[in-house]
């Protein structure tokens, strides 16, 4: 019995070493085919294209270059949060070109025609990483500004062909934040050119099909929708390529192989005012106001069901806080209980909205008038809280951050994620004073 259990060790040790040995060899020969089968294409801004193949372009949008003073702390003292103040926040012009016989690909603002790579005006690929490279189907050389695919992409396999669509493919398809920021305006702003009613829309295969009922809701004409998955192509005759009206990177390009967060730049998150502003008329415009009721308060507490949110931050105090709150008049709401439009609805009423930090709050682009905005969110070395302040900002909003340390038991956990601690106390000031 006991040589047979030392068999059975051995054996399943060199099992082991076999499967490891077998995947190294196998994901070297992966890489060394993926290098042999590499397609380069080089680097072009989409103004330059368009300039350089006397493209017209349509301006939807006119460029901004505003001061934004930097977010606002609660408690600085406990807490010192070091940001850059007073700085100007620069968007591109929103333009809309069409391009003839190019390739847009799943995951990535990039679109493909000949050799050449077309990048927005507001991305640079020599700072951020795009989703392609973070999945391992693509790289970026900085030295030779040539952006590599490993191997072809692979043709969309549900046969679908588009003669004419309207690029709406982003870098965060599944994510509600940049979904609204990002997606929903340029399809605002395409929508009111009747002459484009005949495009269908080309949308990355992960856009959650709430997401895509919100673009179905809010269209004027009815369109053909086509899906690409990540690394995917699809052809296209004619291509609407729409400037992208917000901008996240995903990872800073210096950091993201190595792990460490780099420290925040108030410029990488950056919106179009006009855009944003004509899509909350637009849609405002579009709601009925006897969807609100008497009953709905102008003091919003957002709150979400953890056990089914993909947001792995909030404060282990929640409750205590939501109690607090709660006292003096806010109605809690989780926006993800209401279909879009209602959503929309008890955001333009709202005048003081409070939550963790979370993409609900970009619903706070749809108040019909300036309102205050206070934000938990935890705090650690390098954590960005530019991404709502500048938004909140952009759109006459008082944001305000109550920040505390993350819990000890999420400490091995990413920045990014997990726990953190705010106490009850900290808001008594700020209520007493409604």
């Amino acid at each position: 019995m006991e040589s047979s259990n030392k068999y059975s060790t051995v054996h399943r040790i060199l099992s082991d070493y076999n499967r490891a040995r077998k995947s190294a060899s196998r994901k070297f020969s992966l890489k060394i085919l993926k290098h042999l089968s590499s397609y380069q294409f080089s680097i072009i801004y989409a103004k330059d294209y368009s300039a350089s193949n006397n493209i017209p372009s349509i301006t939807l949008a006119p460029e901004t270059k505003l001061k934004l003073p930097g977010p606002e702390f609660a408690d600085e003292k406990k807490y010192p949060v070091y940001t850059e103040r007073d700085f100007i926040l620069y968007h591109p012009e929103i333009n809309a070109s069409i391009y003839r016989d190019c390739v847009v690909t799943g995951g990535s603002t990039l679109i493909f025609s000949g050799n050449l790579a077309i990048t927005p005006n507001s991305f640079d690929l020599t700072k951020y990483v795009t989703a392609l490279e973070s999945s391992d189907l693509a790289e970026f050389r900085k030295q030779s500004s040539k952006f590599v695919f490993w191997g072809k992409p692979k043709k969309n396999p549900s046969g679908q062909t588009a003669i004419r669509g309207i690029n709406l493919i982003t870098e965060h398809a599944a994510n509600y934040a940049h979904f609204i920021t990002e997606v929903l305006p340029r399809f605002t702003l395409i929508e009111s050119l009747p002459e484009f009613r005949d495009y269908s829309l080309i949308l990355d295969s992960s856009t959650p099909k709430s997401f895509v009922q919100i673009l179905k809701d809010s269209a004027t004409f009815p369109r053909t929708i086509h899906y690409v998955k990540k690394g995917e192509r699809l052809n296209l005759r004619y291509c609407i390529n729409i400037e992208p009206t917000a901008f996240t990177p995903t990872h800073h390009r210096t950091t993201w192989r190595t792990g460490p967060i780099a420290p925040p730049s108030p410029h990488s998150h950056t919106f179009s005012k006009p855009a944003l502003e004509y899509t909350r008329e637009r849609k405002l415009s579009s709601i009925i106001d006897s969807q609100t009721t008497s009953n709905d308060s102008s003091r919003l507490l957002l709150v979400r069901d953890k056990t089914s949110s993909y947001n792995s931050r909030y404060a282990v105090t929640w409750h205590q806080i939501k109690d607090r709150f709660i006292k003096y008049g806010f109605q809690p709401y989780n926006p993800a209980s209401d279909s879009f439009d209602k959503q929309v609805t008890r955001f333009s009423k709202a005048e003081l909205i409070a939550g963790e930090v979370g993409a609900a709050l970009v619903n706070s682009m749809f108040c019909a008038k300036p309102c205050t905005i206070w934000c938990l969110a935890s705090y650690y070395e390098n954590a960005d809280y530019y991404y709502f302040s500048n938004l909140a900002q952009l759109l006459g909003h008082t944001l305000v951050y109550f920040v505390g340390p993350r819990s000890i038991s999420d400490t091995n956990k990413p920045k990014e994620v997990g726990t953190y601690w705010i106490s009850p106390n900290c808001f008594d000031d700020f209520l007493a004073r409604l």
